[in-house]
């Protein structure tokens, strides 16, 4: 019923990690200093890095962020496997297995919603079907598709009482993303009182609430108590990147609540 359109999803995406993957592409296949064999190794070493990427969305819904990430780094891997050309025909007859090393176990999500989480899993299914179409008309070969072995790790839960490492831990994740829902404090549920009060505790009198800053220094802040969802989940401490490389969407650190 409600998701985040792809141009919107583009505007986090894009800045926090898909620019910069694009443009070390665009550096290595411009780049004329390289002979073959480092272009090919430099090439290789740049899908290695795209494979090894994990990603996770704490309020995942349908999966439309996990679902347009995939579909990117596909995207990238299939110009690497264009540019590799009969090199990877050449790997693909010597191991017998598959070209393709971007896989959806680099993607992780929690959704509260039972249904939603079970579009979220389908959907990245559908997506890998729709991108290994494509990659066969560059790799000139027929990929596996079914059975269905690769999937994505969607757990079903209140992100704001799940710990976050028993799905993905902190020490392996590079990038936290998503768009957390909100709503103002006065249509609040009962039960999502009770997270916001667990999360985001206030004095009895004024209101003075302490938040965990992206640098992770301690600030007083006074508020009232119609505090909305959005601002209780600034205050929740989340993933903290243990690669100090990584940038971090601002979830990362002083947002731990998708709801």
């Amino acid at each position: 019923m409600h998701y985040t359109s792809p141009e919107n999803i583009h505007r986090v995406i894009g800045p926090l990690f898909l620019d910069g993957l694009t443009r070390e592409l665009n550096e290595l296949l411009e780049n004329k200093t390289l002979g073959e064999r480092k272009r090919i190794n430099a090439l290789r070493a740049f899908q290695d890095k795209l494979a090894s990427l994990k990603f996770f969305d704490p309020a995942c819904g349908s999966g439309n962020f996990l679902t347009e990430t995939f579909l990117s780094l596909r995207r990238l891997e299939d110009r690497v496997l264009s540019e590799l050309g009969d090199q990877i025909s050449i790997d693909f007859e010597e191991v017998g297995g598959s070209p393709i090393k971007v896989s959806l176990s680099q993607f992780y999500g929690i959704e509260i919603n039972d249904f939603a989480a079970e579009v979220a899993r389908t959907a990245l299914w559908i997506a890998e079907l729709q991108a290994n179409i494509t990659s066969e008309q560059i790799v000139l070969r027929s990929l596996e598709d079914l059975p269905l072995r690769d999937s994505a790790r969607i757990v079903v839960g209140n992100a704001l009482r799940t710990d976050w490492n028993l799905v993905l831990p902190a020490a392996e994740c590079d990038y936290v993303m998503g768009n957390p829902p909100f709503i103002g404090y006065s249509n609040l549920t009962a039960e999502q009182k009770a997270d916001r009060a667990a999360l985001f505790a206030e004095t009895s009198g004024g209101g003075d609430s302490w938040i965990t800053s992206p640098a992770g220094t301690r600030r007083r802040r006074t508020t009232s108590r119609r505090l909305t969802a959005k601002r209780a989940a600034v205050k929740r401490a989340g993933h903290v990147n243990s690669r100090p490389a990584v940038r971090s969407y601002p979830l990362t650190r002083s947002a731990r609540a998708s709801r």
